[in-house]
């Protein structure tokens, strides 16, 4: 979740939103092989739709 909050803050492209995220993880020192982009995008879904982080991708529909 931290990553993704890192991410959102760097990135404007939804399509390299899943990159970034994975990019952070490595750089904090974790294993990256089984975060796929399905992965981060139902998080980040998640953290929306309980209210911890603004669509700020615009992704998320109405």
């Amino acid at each position: 979740m931290r990553a993704i909050r890192v991410a959102i803050g760097l990135c404007e492209d939804p399509l390299e939103f899943p990159e970034y995220v994975r990019k952070i993880l490595q750089e904090w020192g974790f294993s990256t092989q089984l975060v796929s982009d399905r992965r981060v995008w139902r998080l980040y879904e998640e953290m929306v739709r309980r209210r911890f982080i603004p669509d700020s991708l615009g992704v998320m529909l109405g």
